[in-house]
């Protein structure tokens, strides 16, 4: 593909029309067209022209795509390492997703397990092995998240306020096992949840899921999170009394490790 020419027209940033030409000629098939097009995006070097001046074609292949759906397809067309570690430089980056709608995305069912599987925690490793994937192809996929603003690796102290909030959260709610009247007893999570219907985490059993939006700047994250501890201390008291709560306060931070005590006490969580 060195010595090929193939001119895609674009209006008002829409792909409209693609071409493929090759040094014996025109290509005519449409999927050869279009594997021409996505081939584009593993050359590593060659001559890239926008003209603004330039018309459609004439007998070129009219498309039916976003933008996005066509970086997207053509990222899957990426196979080598030194091109994908520019958006993803190692196996214990964290990603995080953007706050944008996917309906209009043309995604693979691999992909929509990696895309579901990003929580602002799991690194590139956590992430391949939750989805059954191999690193190369949880890499990849990330790649194309990073071409189309789906994706981005996550900001470190926010990975760490996310990591400390929901440790001190599950700690301090399994801590309070002993004092229920039985395993299956999830009222304490129940209260905690209703007393902030408003916030966008919540315990799912004895489990926080975090819908917070991860375009919120880190103190305002570390508010949402703040918030929904103090109402859980409080329920705790509440229910199983002064002395407990503040024994298995005492025990969570025994539990946490020192780099994440740091960012509870910067962030004033407790």
């Amino acid at each position: 593909m060195a010595h090929s020419l193939a001119p895609i027209t674009f209006h008002q940033g829409r792909p409209v029309c693609a071409t493929s030409r090759r040094p014996d000629g025109e290509v005519h098939d449409p999927q050869q067209v279009m594997n021409d097009i996505y081939d584009l995006f593993r050359w590593q070097e060659g001559q890239f022209t926008f003209d603004q001046r330039m018309e459609a074609q004439e007998g070129c292949l009219v498309l039916y795509t976003s933008a996005e759906n066509l970086i997207l397809a053509g990222s899957r067309w990426v196979d080598n390492w030194t091109a994908i570690q520019r958006a993803v430089p190692s196996p214990d980056t964290v990603f995080e997703r953007r706050g944008r709608a996917t309906a209009d995305l043309d995604l693979t069912k691999e992909e929509r397990q990696v895309l579901n599987a990003l929580d602002g925690l799991k690194d590139v490793t956590a992430v391949a092995r939750e989805c059954g994937l191999t690193e190369f192809e949880t890499s990849k996929i990330l790649y194309g998240f990073h071409a189309v603003g789906l994706a981005q690796p996550g900001d470190l102290d926010k990975i760490r306020l996310r990591r400390l909030f929901r440790e001190f959260a599950e700690l301090m709610c399994r801590g309070t096992r002993p004092h229920r009247d039985s395993p299956s007893d999830f009222s304490c999570e129940v209260e905690i949840n209703q007393r902030c219907p408003d916030l966008p985490v919540r315990f799912a059993a004895s489990r926080i899921e975090d819908h917070t939006d991860p375009g919120l700047r880190t103190e305002e994250l570390a508010e949402v999170y703040r918030t929904f501890l103090h109402t859980q201390q409080t329920v705790v008291r509440e229910r199983f009394g002064s002395e407990v709560a503040d024994r298995l306060l005492q025990q969570v931070l025994s539990q946490i490790s020192p780099g994440l005590r740091d960012v509870l006490k910067r962030y004033k969580l407790v």
